[in-house]
């Protein structure tokens, strides 16, 4: 008869191990469930950084993007020129300036875009921009 109880007695243990870990499975998914009311979660708006200040050239490069803004395309680029001509002279004396960075760039994909929408293809050919302050010429490098 020992040898008849055995098998009985590891078929019952395994059955309540199996019920166990059910059990237990369970009980951690239910308490997983509740897990979301226990957090509040306030989302707030981003805000610009307070320690960012603009100085005088980079004031006039904003100006230039602003007045671009309401410009033909090609009055656009230059003002967008004459932008990332500022900026980079800002960035050239301040490399960490990141309003300066910023600026910088914002100018430049405006450039590309006032270029893609006057369809001039400063890569076939050389482009002459005139603003305000001076010329520039656009051209693309030799293959």
């Amino acid at each position: 008869m020992k040898g008849k109880t055995k098998p009985m007695q590891s078929c019952f243990q395994n059955r309540w191990r199996v019920a166990a870990n059910c059990g237990f499975a369970l009980l951690l998914f239910q308490w997983c469930g509740c897990a979301a009311h226990l957090a509040t979660v306030q989302t707030e708006p981003a805000r610009l950084p307070t320690g960012l200040s603009v100085e005088e050239p980079l004031g006039s490069a904003t100006k230039y993007l602003i007045a671009a803004e309401r410009e033909q395309p090609s009055a656009a680029l230059g003002h967008d020129l004459l932008a990332a001509k500022i900026s980079y002279g800002v960035l050239e004396r301040q490399p960490k300036n990141e309003s300066a960075r910023s600026i910088y760039n914002f100018a430049v994909a405006r450039i590309v875009q006032d270029v893609d929408r006057t369809d001039l293809e400063p890569w076939r050919h050389p482009v002459t921009v005139v603003t305000d302050e001076r010329r520039y010429t656009l051209v693309s490098p030799k293959p």
